[in-house]
């Protein structure tokens, strides 16, 4: 590979990381998204470098929008504070997306990578859909996406869905760093911190096993999809055990749930392999909203 290309790689990956996600416009793409989605997922990229700028601009990303660092911050939110935020994720992805379509793949690896930014506006859409409904709800009531009413609920399960798609291809591609996985955050079954289940984390991954991290621990703990886990109990495999009533919603096969108390909050989950992302996604003094 040339030093030049090299050069034009890492200075696009490099000026991506150090620029915030709402100072700048989204460049336009040279790489055009799959104007029909393939039968199947997109082929590995076979380029490595094209693959470490990839992984860079997606760890910037997820440092810039709300990811798993920030996530969870509007479950009870009120609705113009929801829409706020989830604007600036848009926008964060918006820029992931004008990042990626500018690298400069090769042809064998153009059609995976046209499949991948098709991925991103299918997401930008359904945050877009989700947005309009929540626009339409009282703007200082309460707002509860998996909860509230059927049409708020749908919209919001579409965008996950959405996001998961774009994940599983994100695996596919052989980019598990930017198969973030999304987490909703609820009030838990627990009426006491003592339950140790006063605060639902939802983990919904594109892949079947995800490492998370608690506060208070450096420890990297690992659960498969459609389980529900309490850290630290000492219980078999820390499973919950319903000791303070069922989790509500009931768990999906494409997501986990871990219980804790205000005090130990999941601080940054990622697909099995990469590093989970730090950070805290409850403010102190109580469980906070879902992103």
């Amino acid at each position: 590979m040339s030093v030049a290309r090299w050069a034009a790689v890492f200075g696009l990956v490099a000026g991506t990381a150090l620029a915030g996600a709402c100072d700048r416009a989204p460049a336009p793409p040279t790489v055009a998204p799959s104007a029909t989605r393939p039968a199947g997922p997109p082929a590995p990229l076979r380029d490595s470098v094209v693959i470490k700028a990839a992984d860079a601009l997606c760890s910037a990303e997820n440092a810039q929008e709300m990811g798993t660092a920030r996530l969870g911050r509007l479950y009870g939110a009120h609705s113009s504070g929801y829409l706020a935020v989830q604007k600036l994720e848009s926008q964060a992805r918006r820029e992931l997306r004008a990042a990626l379509a500018k690298l400069p793949v090769n042809d064998a690896d153009r059609p995976s990578l046209g499949s991948l930014l098709a991925d991103q506006d299918a997401v930008l859409n359904a945050r877009e859909a989700l947005l309009t409904v929540v626009a339409k709800q009282p703007q200082q009531a309460r707002l509860a996406p998996l909860t509230g009413p059927h049409e708020l609920v749908d919209a919001y399960r579409a965008m996950v869905d959405a996001y998961l798609a774009a994940g599983r291809d994100f695996l596919a591609a052989g980019l598990p760093s930017c198969a973030t996985p999304l987490i909703t955050v609820l009030y838990g079954p627990g009426s006491a911190e003592a339950s140790g289940a006063t605060v639902e984390f939802r983990i919904s991954a594109a892949c079947p096993t995800v490492n998370y991290v608690t506060e208070g621990t450096d420890t990297t703990l690992a659960a498969t999809l459609g389980s529900v886990m309490q850290p630290g109990t000492h219980k078999p495999g820390d499973r919950y055990d319903n000791a303070s009533g069922p989790v509500d919603p009931p768990v999906r096969h494409d997501e986990l749930v871990v219980l804790t108390s205000n005090h130990f909050p999941v601080k940054g989950a990622a697909c099995a392999g990469s590093a989970p992302a730090s950070g805290s996604p409850t403010p102190s003094g109580g469980p906070a909203p879902s992103g």
